[in-house]
């Protein structure tokens, strides 16, 4: 995003190269939970674009022909004029960042405005007023893509067998120390956790993150995704948690889950089950604050790569033999 440093370090490069390239910001309003005018002074993103000495533009980006019209010339004037352009495209995200964070922190008022926005439903009207097509004609597509989409979701939601890394954290000592803080702080604590762990989960693309009081698992697709998340997760609840005297432990585990929707007929869920996910649960439960334990199968799985130092065989609950693990140092 534009909070990266990535985006000015290309917007430079772009600048004093002189490099057709068309930067498009997706302004949705927030930077995860933060409103975008909290991170900010300048007026709009595209601003930015003019402290590189760049051209750049802000337009509705849910107005689908104003897009493309501003796409098309843009990419005209890149192509000529051989240099960058900047376009900031306003929208709105009517979910959460990602479905775990919710939507909690966002003012009911803005659905309602961005709601009369819907792309689709704003395309649709103008194709009708224009004669361009008719109500049946409409419904016709919407009728064949919704049965598209229903039949590659039967397809891609079915359960599955796969291989998946699972990451839990759980604050040590949580128990004891909600016994001698009140609810209130417990609370404001909790959510100040959840607000610095969540973006350091999420920039590794969990496939999906849940909160349950005051553990954290997260889903990702490899090993490599599992420990970079393991470790900018750690850091940060070590920075924010020192405070309290209390600190969160750590667990990451691979291997063979079932994947797919869990619930029933009213309410599923997207989740992962097998020996992995328990497996993964012991090694967070047997790891102290602070420290991030990895099970031998992540370890190989890395290549060995990974700067650790060996564990006492664990006797994890409920498991017949001693877990081989590591602790990341």
């Amino acid at each position: 995003g534009t909070s990266e440093g990535d985006f000015h370090e290309a917007l430079n490069v772009a600048a004093v190269w002189d490099l057709p390239v068309i930067f498009i910001i997706e302004n949705n309003g927030y930077g995860l939970s933060t409103p975008t005018n909290e991170q900010y002074r300048c007026e709009s993103l595209v601003d930015k674009a003019y402290g590189y000495g760049i051209e750049g533009i802000k337009i509705d980006g849910n107005n689908i022909l104003e897009v493309y019209d501003t796409i098309r010339g843009v990419r005209n004037y890149c192509i000529d004029e051989q240099k960058p352009y900047v376009i900031e495209c306003m929208t709105f995200r009517m979910r959460g960042h990602e479905e775990a964070s919710g939507v909690k922190y966002v003012p009911n008022e803005l659905f309602e405005e961005w709601e009369k926005k819907d792309p689709v439903r704003t395309y649709e009207e103008w194709l009708l007023s224009s004669d361009i097509m008719d109500v049946d004609q409409l419904c016709a597509i919407n009728d064949e893509l919704r049965l598209k989409i229903e039949e590659e979701l039967k397809a891609g939601l079915a359960f599955q067998k796969c291989d998946r890394t699972i990451l839990f954290m759980d604050i040590r000592g949580f128990t004891s120390w909600c016994e001698k803080t009140s609810p209130e702080t417990v609370a404001a604590v909790l959510n100040e956790y959840y607000r610095c762990v969540e973006p350091a989960a999420a920039k590794f693309q969990p496939l999906r993150i849940t909160f349950t009081a005051d553990e954290i698992m997260a889903i990702y697709a490899t090993p490599q995704q599992g420990i970079a998340a393991a470790k900018s997760m750690s850091k940060a609840a070590l920075e924010m948690l020192e405070l309290y005297g209390i600190g969160a432990g750590c667990g990451v585990h691979c291997g063979s889950v079932i994947e797919g929707l869990f619930g029933g007929a009213d309410v599923r869920t997207y989740t992962v089950i097998g020996d992995v996910v328990n497996t993964a649960k012991r090694l967070e439960s047997a790891t102290p604050g602070g420290a991030i334990t990895i099970s031998d199968a992540v370890y190989q799985g890395m290549s060995q790569r990974l700067t650790v130092e060996p564990c006492e065989p664990i006797a994890a609950k409920g498991k017949t033999a001693a877990l081989i693990a590591w602790r990341l140092i």
